[in-house]
């Protein structure tokens, strides 16, 4: 294996701020159809959350690099949250979800803190109830490319990670 060798997905987190901007739209929208209420704050929240939404969705859909394979761990680039490299030695456990349509990797780390370490506050802040109670805390959406997930599992499992997965 090489060094940074890229593995492309889908941003999870672009896909929920699309939703949450959808679901703020529909809410400016029905604030603007109120006949006794200033409608001007309505409608620049209505502009400006349908273009949220269309902007959002539009990084979702759009095929990126969601993490590379360096020597020493995985590096985690997944343009809404990108807590950075972890280490081989800080990764617990590996879960393919191999035979979804979109297959997702996730990363459970022994220490939760090594997330924090470049994760930003307000994202640290809003994630730090999902880490707790989740038992993976990283989670990537792969794009459809079967050998993405034979890289990742044969690395991992060269490095000495349990590796859990559908198939054998």
């Amino acid at each position: 294996m090489r060094e940074s060798t890229p593995i492309y997905g889908h941003s999870r987190g672009y896909r929920t701020l699309a939703m949450v901007a959808l679901l703020a739209l529909i809410l400016s929208v029905t604030n603007l159809a109120d006949p006794h209420r200033d409608g001007t704050v309505a409608l620049v929240g209505t502009v400006a959350f349908a273009v949220l939404a269309v902007y959002a969705w539009s990084r979702a859909v759009r095929r990126t690099v969601v993490m590379t394979i360096e020597d020493e761990g995985f590096c985690v680039c997944d343009p809404a949250i990108a807590p950075g490299l972890l280490r081989y030695e800080e990764i617990q456990e590996i879960r393919i979800y191999a035979t979804l349509e979109r297959p997702m990797v996730a990363f459970r780390v022994y220490n939760q803190r090594t997330l924090k370490r470049h994760t930003p506050l307000v994202m640290r802040l809003v994630l730090q109830p999902l880490w707790t109670v989740r038992r993976y805390q990283v989670i990537l959406e792969l794009d459809r490319f079967n050998d993405q997930v034979a890289a990742i599992k044969s690395t991992a499992l060269k490095a000495g990670i349990p590796v859990v997965s559908e198939l054998v």
